[in-house]
Parts: C-alpha cells; structure tokens; sequence
C-alpha cells in the first residue's frame, strides 16, 4: 500500500476564505441524478451491452437464487484508490488519519458484503488544498462537475474501469451545504475516464460529526451508484422506476426512518431501509436481490469486474 502526502496545491483562482463551522446535512443527501429519458437511454444500452457478451440479466439474477446467503462471495477485492483533500491539517480542516480511512473501508465492506463485492485499500493520497475542498462538487443547476471539481480529478485519479477512486471534501461552498456525496455511473467511463469515482463529506464516516449521516451509509449509498444502481424513488410511482424488480415504486425520498412510509398505490411500502434512499444511516440495512443481480452485472458489462 503507498502512503503520499501531497504538498499544498492552490487553484488558480486562489485561496478561499478561512474555515467557518460545516453546515448540518439536509434530506438532499446526493448530488448523483439522472433523468428518466436518461435513465431509459442507459437502461437499452445496458441490456444490448449484455447481449453483445451472450448475457442476459436473468443470468445474474439466478445466480444470486442460487446463493441467498451472499456474504461468503465476495469478488476479487476492488482495489480503492482514496485521495483525502483537506484544507488544514486537523479534524475540522478535513484531515483524516489512517485509522480513520481504514474504518471507512472496513465499514464499507461490512455494508456492502450483500452485494457480493469487496473492497481493498490500494492507496492513500492527501492533499491539501482548500479551493478544492471547500468548493469542489456538481453544479446543482445541470449535474456537471465545477471547475474545482474537474481540477481535482484530472490532478489525482488513477487506475482503470475496475478502480474506486474515493474523493473526502466539505461541500460548503458555491451552492453546495448539505451535500454528502455523489458519484458516476459505470456507462459513464468510457466517454470520461478521468471523472469516474465517488466524491463524498469528510465527516459522514463512521464516528464522524455529520449525525445523523455519520455511519459510513453516504459511502455505501454513493459506491451503490458507482456500480450501477438508481435511487429506488427513481422515477417516483412511474414504471420502471429504479429498473430493479423487487424494490416497490417509491415516490419521494425518505428522510428520518418513517416505518410505514407508502407513497405509491402499487403494491409494497416504500423502501425506507434501502442504502439508495435518504434515510437517517442508522435506517439504512437493506440491499435486495434484484439490486444485487444488476450491480453484478453492470460491473461485469462495464467495469471488468467478475
């Protein structure tokens, strides 16, 4: 594993001002979205992609039938490249010790061990640099990456289709408090390598100050994107919502734990417990079989990952 510290880089539009108190974490918990007509443009890609390799989705979903317990089949370890920017170098300014991104990728392979994937540290990076962390993230306007943004990862990303690139900022700047994180999807690659990864609020991980985001979800939810899912309120009661069977059409985010929560007349109460809700983390728990059938085989059709 390779430990680098990365002296202090300035953007060029200069230093920001100095550090204020973090905004609380509103319900607008991800920056990671897409649009129903995008959805349904990915979704046939998706599935010609995987007639192009002889699969079929159902292939991936008897597959999983067939292993109910999951968690003893983990793929090959997905090697997870964490770059931490900070803008001091204390708990406030962003900086995290290796204790601490070892229990972020502990805590991520705990939440994620239903999904039949796992997680090994490949390296660490920090880098100093506040332009970076106090304003790096999308636009709200258009989902585009910002200029901070798009500095940071053509200066830092690195491996392949298979890589996780892990991004630990503030999202206090330029529009962006209340943000916890966002991520790319895996069809994403292709025509923009350099962005791919997850980027995501610096105190959301374990023991982290973001309650009642502060137990590692915001990772697990944003990483669920970066292997292929939809929030499960995609598309609201509209068929075919997130394209995965076995979660109920969902109209709205969840925001707290609302046991109960029904927002569409089809069958089935809404999927409070889901990570790719906005729940409160401790509500978080639940990955299903359909979710894990489809990030299986999107991260075989467009990451190489098998």
């Amino acid at each position: 594993m390779v430990f680098k510290l990365i002296p202090l880089l300035l953007a060029a539009t200069g230093a920001l001002a100095a550090p204020s108190a973090l905004t609380a974490p509103s319900v607008d918990r991800c920056g990671t979205s897409i649009s129903s007509e995008q959805a349904t443009e990915a979704d046939a890609n998706f599935m010609q992609a995987l007639h192009d390799k002889g699969l079929t989705l159902d292939d991936f979903s008897h597959e999983v039938e067939r292993d109910i317990t999951l968690t003893t089949r983990a793929l090959n370890p997905i090697n997870v490249y964490f770059h931490n920017v900070f803008a001091t170098p204390d708990a406030a300014g962003g900086f995290l010790t290796d204790d601490q991104i070892f229990s972020h990728i502990t805590t991520l392979n705990r939440q994620m061990a239903a999904t039949r994937t796992s997680y090994r540290l490949a390296a660490i990076d920090r880098v100093q640099n506040p332009a970076w962390f106090y304003a790096a993230g999308p636009v709200r306007s258009t989902g585009a990456e910002n200029d901070y943004a798009v500095q940071m990862k053509n200066s830092l990303r690195r491996g392949g289709p298979g890589d996780l690139n892990l991004y630990t900022v503030a999202f206090r700047d330029g529009g962006l408090s209340g943000l916890l994180g966002y991520a790319t999807f895996p069809w994403n690659f292709q025509g923009a390598p350099q962005f791919d990864g997850v980027v995501y609020r610096f105190d959301t991980g374990p023991g982290g100050s973001a309650a009642p985001f502060n137990e590692g979800k915001t990772l697990a939810h944003e990483v669920g994107h970066w292997l292929g899912l939809l929030h499960v309120f995609q598309g609201g009661c509209n068929q075919p919502g997130d394209y995965v069977p076995d979660t109920p059409p969902q109209y709205s985010p969840s925001s707290g734990c609302p046991v109960g929560k029904d927002t569409c007349p089809e069958a089935g109460v809404d999927s409070i417990h889901n990570y790719m809700d906005y729940s409160d983390d401790a509500c978080l728990t639940d990955w299903t079989q359909g979710q894990v059938a489809r990030l299986n085989a999107m991260i075989a059709t467009y990451r190489g990952i098998i």
